[in-house]
């Protein structure tokens, strides 16, 4: 991303397009890339004509009405220990009893070497007709812990989330608004070198609560 993008994108745009960076390159990989809970078959961030040449794509759901490729459950996957090659699963752990099955499940399939893309909500309100939880990044740290490298990443910051109650949660004008809000940004950055030692540590908190998190997990 050039530095003008870095200078003009509030950290919700940024971080969203290196989330799409990121699932296009996924997408290229050779092998079986597994979209869990995708639904209908290109409908989300995996579009057809990204997948590449070698890489053989499955969208797995338990909706049949989805018209998935696999009617599976997350929590119970119909694939043998380490079978799969790649793994996307967004917007999914928050509607499931047992995330944490999902997450094991994920890892007993995947080749060593295979990544897991996890998008998850966190400041985010309720939504769909099953909606059971929210994760923090220290909860996901622990729950992704048996993989070799994790690295979680924020869906915006708090500013981003602010403004996205604000209008309602509409996506579209919150990420329009979000370069308007860049100096209110660089305004509480500035507080935090002035304030106490107390209201430092208050406000570094907010900085750990964004929308959401993707987290980028390699067996």
């Amino acid at each position: 991303m050039s530095w003008l993008k870095k200078i003009y994108l509030d950290p919700a745009s940024q971080h969203e397009e290196s989330w799409k960076t990121a699932l296009a390159q996924l997408a290229q990989r050779p092998g079986i890339l597994l979209d869990l809970g995708g639904g209908t078959p290109f409908q989300g961030y995996i579009r057809a004509e990204m997948i590449g040449p070698q890489t053989d794509y499955f969208s797995l759901d338990i909706r049949e009405s989805a018209a998935p490729h696999i009617v599976g459950d997350v929590m119970c996957l119909p694939f043998r220990d380490e079978s799969v090659d790649n793994i996307l699963c967004n917007a999914v752990l928050e509607h499931i009893p047992n995330p944490q099955q999902a997450i094991d499940e994920m890892y007993r399939v995947l080749k060593p070497g295979g990544s897991a893309y996890v998008g998850v909500p966190f400041i985010y309100p309720y939504h769909d007709d099953i909606d059971y939880f929210r994760f923090s990044d220290t909860a996901l740290q622990h729950m992704f812990s048996h993989f070799r490298d994790v690295r979680i990443e924020p869906m915006g910051d708090y500013v981003f989330t602010t403004t996205l109650f604000l209008t309602g949660f509409t996506f579209p004008i919150a990420m329009h608004l979000g370069w308007l809000t860049n100096p209110l940004r660089w305004i509480l950055k500035t507080s935090q070198r002035i304030t106490g030692t107390f209201q430092r540590r208050y406000q570094r908190g907010l900085t750990r609560s964004p929308v959401g998190w993707y987290v980028y997990a390699t067996k």
